[in-house]
């Protein structure tokens, strides 16, 4: 959990940093030499496409690419803006943005490392169906409802914060300049924080409290629970990996630990009370296995599964 809260915080710190910088610079041009300049700037809710055709850069001083792009890679937007060109035709753009798994791996942690620019709405096909997400987040939903009602208070949120467009990640650089100013800048950032995706509902199994007086208790739905998710994505998981040795070896002893009762747990506990801490935690399997996956299940290419992280293969 923490791990996710730090990328998150990290990303955000980058996110606004360019977005600063934008606002102070300026909010109507969208290039150094002024030629292009935006009119008007439409926003809605995140949709992913794919696209043909050469990407402008943000400052339309040419183009965009990587090695890494292909022809099925999805690209995000949630902007268009009306834009007069240096001829004096006003014609519509659409503000697209992807995160091409290698460049977010070479990057490290703090590699905010999106692959972003102008393109005409011509260049936009084959919209992302949202049907999946709609089922995931249903059955994750009827899920939730099964658990104790403390811990359904602390989940239920969650889902009020998710976008079909970005259910499972976000992978989009977004051009807010155009609507941020001094004084909105505040409430929008408030906005952008509040975004969830998927992989914050089962992050917040492990750590949804339980209202008992027994300090010893030990709620084992949390493991069962997820062990479900881990179950009802994994032949996506599958799909998408090289090797799920590691999340299947430990996902098999959570579905063990889900059926102890409170005595075996708390005798496990004891044989394992050392330096090391519990082989089998939850948190880990949640921080280290499910919310990395979950999040590949929005990737922007198949590229992904070439380079998968040899973690999950352990």
């Amino acid at each position: 959990m923490k791990n996710s809260i730090l990328k998150r915080v990290l990303i955000l710190v980058s996110i606004m940093t360019a977005i600063l910088v934008s606002v102070v610079a300026t909010t109507t041009s969208v290039s150094a030499d002024n030629k292009y300049k935006v009119v008007k700037n439409y926003y809605f809710s995140p949709q992913q496409y794919h696209v043909k055709g050469e990407i402008y850069k943000k400052s339309f001083s040419g183009f965009v690419s990587h090695k890494y792009r292909q022809k099925a890679t999805w690209f995000e937007t949630q902007q268009k803006s009306l834009i007069r060109q240096p001829n004096g035709k006003k014609v519509v753009y659409y503000y697209i943005g992807t995160s091409i798994p290698q460049l977010d791996q070479n990057a490290g942690l703090t590699g905010y490392k999106p692959l972003g620019g102008w393109i005409k709405k011509g260049q936009l096909y084959h919209r992302r169906s949202q049907a999946q997400p709609k089922r995931d987040l249903a059955y994750l939903r009827e899920l939730v409802s099964t658990m104790p009602e403390s811990a359904q208070k602390q989940i239920l949120p969650i889902f009020s914060k998710i976008h079909l467009g970005t259910a499972y990640t976000g992978y989009t650089d977004s051009d807010m300049s155009g609507r941020m100013t001094p004084k909105n800048m505040k409430k929008l950032m408030a906005a952008l924080n509040n975004e969830q995706t998927i992989s914050d509902i089962e992050n917040a199994i492990p750590d949804a409290s339980i209202e008992t007086d027994d300090e010893d208790f030990y709620p084992t739905w949390q493991a069962a629970d997820l062990y479900k998710i881990y179950h009802h994505f994994r032949p996506r998981f599958k799909q998408e990996m090289k090797s799920l040795k590691g999340a299947d070896r430990y996902a098999s002893k959570l579905k063990e630990i889900s059926t102890w009762s409170q005595s075996q747990y708390n005798h496990y506990q004891t044989r394992h009370n050392d330096a090391n801490g519990d082989p089998w935690d939850l948190g880990e399997f949640s921080e280290d296995y499910l919310y990395g996956l979950l999040a590949g299940l929005g990737r922007s290419n198949m590229s992904y599964k070439a380079s998968s992280p040899s973690a999950y293969a352990l």
